[in-house]
This record gives C-alpha cells, sequence and structure tokens, in this order.
C-alpha cells in the first residue's frame, strides 16, 4: 500500500499548491510517530493509520485489494487577539483552518489518482514512475474534525480519508 499512500499525497499536495503555492506539507509518517518532536505549524502531515483486506469477492488471491486509513492532520496557533494573551479564540485561527479545510477538499478531488511508484534520484530529485497498465488509487470524501485546547487555542485539525487499491501483486 506505500504506492497508494505515496500517490494519494503526491496527488493532494500537487492540486493544493496549484491553489496556495504558499501551504507547507510535511510528509508522510506512521501514527505511531505523531507527533514529531516539532511539530510545523499550518503544515499538512499524511499519517497512516492501517491497511486491511477488502472482501474477498473483490480482486484475487494474487491480486488482492486493500482498505487503507489516513488522516491528513495539522495544527493552528493562530495569532494573538492582544500581545501576550493566548484563549480559546486565537485571532485568525478559525479562518486559517477554514481555509486549509477547502484546499484540502478541493486538492482531493476527483476522489481517485494514477497509482505510481517513487523513488530519489542522487540529485535528491523525486522520481514518478507509472504501472504499464495503469493502475489506480482511490478513496473516500474526506471527514473533517478538530481539537482546540481550550488554554490555549490550538486548533489541530483532522481529515480522515479511506484509500482502497490492489496491494503489491503477487507473482509465482
Amino acid at each position: 500500500m506505500i504506492e497508494a499512500f505515496d500517490s494519494h499525497y503526491d496527488w493532494v499536495k500537487t492540486r493544493v499548491l496549484a491553489q496556495n503555492s504558499t501551504r507547507k506539507f510535511s510528509g508522510i509518517m506512521e501514527s505511531q510517530g505523531w507527533p514529531p518532536r516539532i511539530v510545523k505549524m499550518e503544515s499538512f502531515y499524511l499519517i497512516t493509520l492501517g491497511e486491511t483486506p477488502v472482501n474477498a469477492k473483490v480482486g484475487s488471491l494474487s491480486s488482492s485489494w486493500y482498505r487503507g486509513t489516513v488522516q491528513w492532520t495539522w495544527m493552528i496557533a493562530g495569532t494573538d487577539i492582544e500581545k501576550g494573551m493566548a484563549g480559546l479564540n486565537r485571532g485568525d485561527a478559525y479562518t486559517i483552518n477554514g481555509r486549509m479545510k477547502k484546499e484540502l477538499r478541493l486538492g482531493a478531488y476527483p476522489l481517485f489518482a494514477e497509482k505510481k511508484t517513487f523513488s530519489v534520484d542522487g540529485n535528491r530529485n523525486v522520481i514518478r514512475t507509472s504501472y504499464d497498465p495503469k493502475k489506480w488509487v482511490y478513496w473516500t470524501f474526506l471527514e473533517f474534525t478538530q481539537r482546540v485546547d481550550r488554554d490555549s487555542g490550538l486548533i489541530y485539525g483532522i481529515a480522515t480519508t479511506y484509500l482502497t487499491a490492489v496491494a503489491q501483486e503477487i507473482v509465482a
């Protein structure tokens, strides 16, 4: 499923950056690694939460479909209403959170992308390689939720989606 996760991330990131070229992305990580020691504010992280086989009636023994759960996450501190004051309503945090949700919603459209393999060359450039014949990864509409720290006003945004793709095919 790594190709499905990478392809989803690449697709959404490319579309979000087309809307807002200043948006920050901080990569893909396993859920056990969240949060990192230093969280970049107003930056999207893609967290993988697990994989499970899809109904046995889909695919075959050598070409099985899997469903992966991922969450786009971000944190927003916002700006102080008054210098040095922290609180539940941190100035522009609500607006920034709404903008980030909209960027993700538009970035995830049309809920599928070409599944590719990713590698890095000697110059640290990302190389995207298509399958022949082409393969696809599909995902559900994003389910948004958030948590707000009452003391600091810090917003923790979450958008969950479920990816479906053929896992690595078994060749005899």
